[in-house]
């Protein structure tokens, strides 16, 4: 688990899922609807991740 933690983090880290383009983030860095889009992300994205890894890609 700690490695698809670790992928989700390096992932974040890229910028993929970052709602607002690069020029926008120190505005918008705290504000809560970029943290909830964030982490709602985030949790989707660890929600399919554990998916594919349990059932594999059917």
């Amino acid at each position: 688990m700690s490695s698809i933690q670790h992928v989700i983090e390096q992932i974040n880290f890229e910028g993929i899922f970052d709602p607002y383009p690069r020029r926008d983030l120190p505005s918008n860095l705290f504000s809560l609807d970029f943290i909830f889009v964030k982490y709602m992300s985030l949790i989707f994205f660890n929600l399919l991740l554990t998916h594919l890894v349990k059932g594999g890609i059917k």
